[in-house]
């Protein structure tokens, strides 16, 4: 096989890997928006069925209401950090696909005329790679920031609910006289900051791992 041949063939190799991670990059996007958009549907679900089915049943006095409630959202809150899981692996899958694409882009830019670089829509040397400079940001505001925020407001009224239930087992008459559900803002905002930082920080010993400064 002379070189032309050979070179020919490689080339025609690249194309086919090319596609192959270009459709494996489309895959990974949208079975994450599909993960993520089953964790919302069910997030909207549960409290609703529960609700539903606690509506004129139980009163909101009766202790019962905050065993049943805390055991819904400790459920929705096990898939919360489970799609969080995935969505953190998905980023990073998603930055191997697209550095996979730019290195053959690269080789094909280099065999060729360089001048025409300035015309290719994305620069196939940038380097992808997700990161996190600060926890308490929102970053992109991408799904992973999205789930986050849901598992962190499941997460305030987990404890929430489970103050409420202390507080009306060993102290019914503080519960009655300190009804007032402004008193609760305080709480469920420490709660959220706290659950929000431990999942960022997770989430970005995840990245430094992957990608080590």
């Amino acid at each position: 096989m002379n070189d032309q041949s050979s070179n020919e063939s490689f080339e025609k190799l690249l194309l086919e890997e090319y596609n192959h991670m270009a459709e494996s990059f489309l895959k990974n996007e949208e079975l994450g928006e599909r993960r993520v958009d089953f964790f919302i549907t069910l997030t909207a679900a549960v409290p609703v069925a529960l609700i539903a089915i606690l509506k004129n049943e139980i009163g909101l006095q009766d202790g019962n209401v905050y065993f049943i409630f805390f055991v819904g959202f400790a459920v929705l809150l096990l898939f919360g950090i489970i799609t969080l899981v995935r969505m953190t692996h998905r980023n990073i899958e998603t930055d191997k696909f697209l550095n996979a694409v730019a290195r053959i882009r690269q080789y094909f830019v280099e065999q060729n005329d360089a001048e025409k670089l300035p015309y290719l829509y994305f620069d196939p040397y940038e380097e992808h790679h997700h990161e996190r400079e600060n926890i308490f940001n929102f970053g992109k505001g991408g799904l992973v920031e999205m789930v986050a925020c849901i598992n962190s407001l499941i997460v305030s009224a987990l404890l929430t609910l489970l103050t409420l239930f202390m507080i009306w087992t060993f102290c019914p008459d503080l519960f009655k006289t300190y009804n007032n559900p402004i008193l609760l803002i305080f709480p469920v905002i420490i709660f959220f900051l706290g659950a929000w930082g431990t999942q960022m920080q997770y989430v970005m010993k995840k990245y430094d791992k992957k990608y080590p400064k």
